[in-house]
């Protein structure tokens, strides 16, 4: 929830807010093995068990959460809508024009689809960095989560132009550059003593 009120304060984000106004969000917890957490349409964020057993801090739990709650203050749910779409009249064209419709597939996954996905990885990653921050959770935990993360991965992990998401390493990195922003707004909001309770209200 104390992520949740940061979304509040619309105008630090700047761009569209319109989509963020009334919104209500829920925090569901789905019992499943699975270290992940996804967000749903509508403010609707769900996390499994598996990753409240592999971060058993509220700061770690908070930086995956802060993740997928970016996502929708981001609106990346319409983008990858308005993007299918896109490559979906793309394909039409060239169908008609060509019948190229499987190379013109793959390079529209390869070029456009799987590119944007890891761009708005990489700024869910960045925008949550600064919403656990401003909500008190401590910012300098989340580089090792994205790299703890990656080794709870079964199996090798895809070429990084085949992946929807950025390679863990380079998330840490990039979190790491933007840390003294991130601490900077956890100073700013006065965080030092501010202990966490959302471990301890959900397993209450």
């Amino acid at each position: 929830r104390r992520l949740a009120r940061q979304t509040l304060d619309l105008a630090a984000w700047g761009g569209r807010t319109e989509h963020m106004k009334g919104l209500s969000w829920t925090f569901t917890v789905v019992d499943s093995p699975e270290a992940n957490a996804f967000v749903l349409p509508g403010g609707h964020v769900c996390v499994f068990t598996g990753l409240m057993k592999l971060f058993r801090t509220d700061d770690e739990l908070a930086t995956v959460l802060a993740h997928e709650v970016a996502h929708v203050v981001a609106r990346h749910g319409a983008e990858k809508a308005s993007t299918a779409t896109a490559a979906a009249a793309v394909q039409l064209l060239l169908f008609a024009l060509f019948d190229l419709t499987q190379v013109v597939a793959g390079a529209l996954l390869l070029g456009l689809e799987l590119p944007n996905s890891r761009t708005m990885e990489l700024e869910a990653d960045s925008l949550g960095l600064q919403l656990m921050a401003k909500a008190c959770y401590d910012p300098r935990v989340a580089p090792g989560v994205f790299e703890a993360l990656g080794r709870a991965q079964a199996g090798a992990p895809p070429p990084k132009y085949l992946s929807t998401h950025p390679a863990d390493d380079d998330r840490a990195a990039q979190l790491r550059r933007q840390m003294a922003r991130a601490l900077l707004q956890y100073e700013a909001a006065g965080c030092e003593g501010v202990f966490s309770s959302f471990m301890g209200n959900v397993l209450r």
